[in-house]
């Protein structure tokens, strides 16, 4: 075979070719359109999709890592859709509502002990939804019954604080060692914070008062500065020993 007839041979493969894909197309071209355009705007979907979740992902932890506000954490916990997300809200912002009872000093000026107290209402309500749902990780839920345990000790409810202890110690399970051993350090205090602190007495008197109770040495005010009567016409000094 010759190369003219192989040439010739290929250009009639070729032409047979298009007119059975023309004959095709005819009668398939359109649904094939449609399934590629469906598979094209599939694929640019998923795209954008995953696009606009991880946006939402760092969104939600920039605003869990750039407030400190328990009742801006509050309200982010009710607008969270992913349950790490809104369980890490939960418990920060109870954690954080019961710092400001544990130390008052960081509260602010207009905040009254009735509004540290209610924030703990807030607290327990927060960290029951964490242990109540079902898709928040065990580690979570262990840091959530202690921080329960500290809102109950603010609350000077030792025994139910004690009661939350022992269940942790009994929940822990393996690589949450130190959970358990956190838990019975801390249960094992409760008995001393039951103890109310005793302040020492006021202080009975000022200085100056205890000073003018002491025999020959009364105190002066500027009003009773002793005066010194002048010498008159005598010398300013002792005269000499002859």
């Amino acid at each position: 075979m010759d190369a003219e007839h192989r040439h010739e041979l290929k250009e009639n493969d070729l032409a047979q070719f298009i007119t059975n894909f023309g004959q095709w197309w005819s009668k398939h071209g359109l649904s094939t359109s449609i399934v590629l355009l469906v598979v094209l705007a599939g694929f640019a979907g998923w795209q954008i999709t995953g696009a606009m979740r991880q946006r939402r992902h760092e969104q939600v932890w920039s605003q869990l890592t750039t407030t400190s506000s328990p009742d801006v954490l509050r309200r982010l916990a009710g607008e969270f859709s992913d349950p790490t997300a809104r369980a890490l809200a939960n418990l920060w912002g109870a954690a954080r509502y019961n710092l400001q009872v544990s130390l008052p000093g960081a509260q602010d000026a207009t905040t009254t002990a009735e509004a540290g107290f209610e924030g703990l209402d807030h607290a327990d309500r927060m960290l029951a939804g964490v242990l109540e749902d079902p898709q928040v990780p065990e580690l979570i839920k262990l840091n959530a019954m202690l921080t329960q345990a500290a809102v109950q000790e603010n609350r000077r409810d030792f025994d139910a604080a004690g009661r939350i202890y022992e269940k942790i110690e009994q929940r822990v399970g393996p690589g949450y060692e130190s959970f358990r051993q956190r838990a019975g350090r801390r249960r094992k205090l409760l008995e001393k914070l039951r103890v109310p602190v005793v302040y020492g007495p006021e202080p009975v008197a000022k200085v100056d008062e205890v000073l003018e109770g002491l025999d020959g040495f009364p105190t002066l005010t500027p009003q009773e500065e002793p005066v010194v009567a002048p010498v008159e016409n005598g010398p300013t000094s002792a005269p000499a020993t002859p």
